[in-house]
């Protein structure tokens, strides 16, 4: 079994159904046991990145289940054997062992835990340190989006959405009120006067991913959103006052 670190209800569920604060308290306090349920009940489960926007996220999802029960030993398992087993490639990954691929995290501190420091990656024995990115690397943003803003995205996905950012220097999150429920975002990006995010929503029940990136110009922004990799509609937006 696949189970997803994104914690979100679909739309078709029952606490969905119910309204957004029954729905808002299933996805704190029940869907975060899901995996540690399944590990009581010995069944068999991998990690998926589904819904999960990116690495930090992802993360940051393992840890929620952790803390909602699941050991440590039963999360690693399911980020490793379990899902090679499923995979079918077991014989050469999953574990570290002779013979196998040398795929290897070295870590400073506690595995799995927020304060985690990864310091090398080996991947087919090959050794990848990685370096914290110096302050004052990259383009510095020239914009700050920092609110509410009104979007409209054209074409095949026509609608009208409601987007409240929130930037930290070149962090970007918030959430987005559709038609179809309130959806939060992070991992998103400012770099000059340009922006990226992703999000996953759910819509009838079904998952979707979508990628939206924009220039932004005074009290107004004009981009595109690719939705799931396929179609890709334009949107303009503009800030709300206040």
């Amino acid at each position: 079994m696949l189970c997803t670190v994104a914690f979100k209800a679909p739309g078709s569920s029952l606490p969905a159904q119910k309204g957004k604060a029954e729905r808002e308290r299933a996805e704190k306090e029940i869907y975060p046991k899901n995996p540690a349920r399944l590990a009581e009940a010995a069944i068999p489960f991998a990690f998926s990145s589904l819904g999960t926007d990116d690495p930090k996220a992802f993360a940051e999802g393992i840890q929620k289940a952790i803390e909602a029960g699941l050991s440590k030993e039963q999360a690693l398992e399911a980020l490793t054997k379990t899902p090679a087993t499923f995979l079918g490639l077991d014989r050469a990954l999953g574990t570290i062992e002779a013979g196998k691929i040398a795929n290897v995290v070295l870590v400073e501190g506690e595995l799995l835990v927020k304060e985690t420091k990864v310091r090398y990656v080996f991947a087919d024995g090959n050794r990848f340190e990685l370096k914290e990115a110096k302050p004052g690397e990259g383009e510095k943003p020239t914009v700050n989006v920092s609110g509410k803003w009104e979007m409209t995205i054209e074409g095949g996905m026509g609608m009208k959405l409601t987007v409240d950012f929130v930037q930290e220097e070149a962090a970007l999150s918030g959430k987005m009120t559709t038609p179809f429920g309130v959806f939060d975002f992070t991992g998103g990006a400012v770099s000059g006067n340009n922006l990226s995010f992703e999000m996953n929503v759910s819509v009838g029940g079904q998952d979707i991913d979508l990628f939206f990136s924009a220039t932004v110009e005074g009290e107004r922004m004009r981009g595109s959103v690719v939705q799931g990799g396929a179609e890709t509609s334009e949107f303009t937006a503009k800030r709300i006052p206040g």
